[in-house]
């Protein structure tokens, strides 16, 4: 019972662990994307980690288990979690004019569709 204990807390440790790159890595593709014009954005995940750690954390059997929270403190979601609140305060999002395609115009939309036909019936 105790070694399959060990095995699942491995197995959630290593999916935390999991998140924690690909939320390292979701931070540096965007970053890239963003330095080359691109407007596509990867978000993160935070507190998946630190869920997943707390989990492990109640099932392992050892005493000195500690150490197991150093996967969430090392998760970058987890750090922008703890800094939007300040972020909040100090302006928060800010928006950027919307980006239209070539072919759309700004005129309201009429709803009159045979706008094309002309009306030959008039006197």
């Amino acid at each position: 019972m105790e070694t399959s204990r060990i095995i699942l807390a491995i197995v959630l440790l290593l999916a935390a662990a999991f998140v924690v790159v690909l939320n390292w890595g979701c931070v540096a593709v965007s970053s890239r994307n963003k330095r080359r014009g691109i407007a596509r954005h990867y978000s993160t995940v935070p507190l998946v980690s630190a869920i997943l750690t707390g989990v492990a954390w109640l099932i392992i059997p050892w005493e000195g288990r500690h150490w197991l929270f150093t996967v969430p403190a090392l998760d970058i979601a987890n750090w922008m979690l703890l800094w939007l609140p300040v972020w909040l305060m100090l302006g928060g999002p800010k928006r950027n004019a919307p980006v239209t395609s070539t072919g759309q115009t700004d005129e309201p939309i009429t709803g009159n569709e045979d706008s094309n036909i002309v009306n030959d019936s008039q006197p």
